[in-house]
């Protein structure tokens, strides 16, 4: 799950410097190395972009909040948000 606070983080900052990315290669890479698919992660940075929104925080375009998180998850996620995050 770390792994996914730092992507997301990282993407967010790309996306605020306005420096272009394509979310799919990503989702695609984590895909290879690990044995999920790659929409599995794409619903998990949707999850964390929940919970910014939650927090009144910006997320990533095209990761729209996805509400079906778990109050484990979402305090896991918020715990990142925590660690990796940057203000607005």
């Amino acid at each position: 799950m770390e792994r996914m606070g730092m992507l997301f983080f990282y993407m967010l900052k790309l996306q605020q410097s306005n420096k272009p990315f394509v979310k799919t290669r990503y989702y695609e890479d984590l895909s290879k190395k690990h044995d999920r698919t790659a929409g599995a992660f794409e619903f998990r940075l949707q999850n964390i972009s929940y919970v910014l929104s939650l927090m009144g925080r910006q997320y990533i375009s095209g990761l729209k909040p996805r509400k079906h998180v778990g109050s484990n998850v979402g305090s896991v996620i918020q715990n990142l948000i925590n660690e990796f995050s940057v203000t607005d």
